[in-house]
């Protein structure tokens, strides 16, 4: 039991020792900060109802903004780290870089930012005319505002966008594809999809109609099938209209890694080869 004692009593005199030689700074503890977490790495911080942003505890961003969206940090260049971040002064919408520094002008009632690629560089703003175009990440305006419906991205290089009681597709350049058509447009594998009344369809880029059927839904695969919807069933058809597999199925679809497709009832997972051979059931 001495024994004992006495170590507990060495290891007590050991940790005040390393105690008492540990040099504390000399202000307030409160102002030790830690070393960020790469989470924290950009902060949002308010100061006098303003916002604005730090990198690893330092200023990059003054806080002078009523409203500071999230930043974009893309893996390619210019930039490697930090793209854009959506800045408000009062109703008015703009974006600064990582340096604080106004790239967007402030005038927009709606600037969409997406995380900037190496094939990406466009930007979805709203004007207060309600009007949708595009605009670099330089600012510099490439499709017009006059669009009243815009998708948020193109996507292999197209965008659906509407004006004037129709819908249509441009490019990264602003041209319009295809006439305007009254239904509105969906894309699927590069292909269009709409439905009316009538039914649903099918339209290439430019317009061209490459199927129209009686059915509720339509969603084009990656190899010029599409998956059709009837009564809530589901099935598989070619351009031409025949039927590949009758819409009585749950789901159905089409995997572009496996090059498989799969479907299912109430009791069995089907999947189905290229050329739509039963694999397994």
């Amino acid at each position: 039991m001495k024994k004992l004692i006495s170590l507990l009593l060495v290891l007590f005199l050991f940790t005040l020792t390393a105690y008492a030689d540990y040099d504390f700074p000399d202000d307030n503890l409160s102002n030790v900060r830690e070393i960020p977490r790469e989470s924290l790495k950009y902060e949002k911080f308010t100061e006098n109802g303003k916002w604005g942003m730090t990198k690893y505890g330092e200023v990059i961003i003054p806080a002078m903004w009523d409203e500071l969206g999230s930043d974009n940090r893309p893996s390619y260049p210019p930039y490697q780290d930090f793209s854009l971040v959506a800045v408000r002064d009062g109703n008015r919408w703009g974006a600064v870089n990582e340096k604080g520094e106004i790239i967007i002008p402030a005038i927009y009632k709606e600037v969409l930012l997406q995380p900037r690629t190496k094939d990406r560089f466009e930007i979805r703003v709203q004007d207060f005319n309600d009007k949708y175009g595009f605009i670099d990440y330089n600012g510099k305006i490439i499709v017009d505002f006059k669009y009243d419906y815009c998708e948020s991205v193109f996507i292999d290089g197209m965008c659906v966008v509407g004006r004037d009681f129709g819908y249509t597709v441009i490019d990264k350049s602003g041209n319009e594809l295809m006439s305007l058509i009254p239904d509105m447009l969906s894309y699927y594998n590069g292909t269009f999809v709409a439905k009316n009344e009538s039914g649903s369809y099918i339209l290439d880029k430019n317009g061209n109609l490459l199927f129209k059927g009686d059915y509720d839904e339509i969603y084009t695969t990656a190899v010029h099938t599409a998956v059709v919807i009837k009564d809530k069933k589901q099935g598989l058809i070619d351009f031409d209209g025949n039927i590949l597999l009758p819409p009585k199925y749950n789901s159905v679809y089409f995997s572009k890694e496996k090059n498989v497709y799969y479907a299912s009832d109430d009791f069995y997972d089907y999947y189905f080869d290229i050329n739509l051979n039963l694999i397994k059931e």
